[in-house]
């Protein structure tokens, strides 16, 4: 797998996830419309994940490490804002663009 290959892959999860988040907030916000258009931005990314899986397993494995990854980073910057509102509470517009916001990739080499 070529190095390009495995950086279309994070960049490729990282949006499909990104977009699911982004979703569950619409629909939370009661923005079903804005929800579908970022359910469509996941689809789009799912169908592009799909080509780059096709007969490629090292992409699928490191689909699911970038995935681990993604999950584990959203826990924690969950995690600390929690910690952050439980001391000084936060506007609920705060909140959500606090966790719209994508995070950084990291990258293990």
């Amino acid at each position: 797998m070529s190095p390009s290959s495995s950086d279309a892959v994070d960049v490729v999860v990282r949006q499909m996830l990104d977009a699911m988040r982004n979703a569950h907030l619409q629909m939370v916000l009661g923005d079903p419309p804005r929800a579908i258009e970022y359910l469509d931005e996941a689809a789009v990314a799912h169908s592009e994940l799909n080509v780059l899986f096709q007969g490629d397993t090292l992409n699928q494995s490191v689909a699911g490490r970038i995935l681990y990854q993604v999950i584990g980073q959203r826990m924690d910057s969950l995690a600390q804002l929690a910690r952050h509102c439980l001391k000084q509470p936060l506007p609920a517009a705060d909140v959500v663009a606090y966790v719209a916001k994508p995070l950084d990739p990291v990258r293990n080499t």
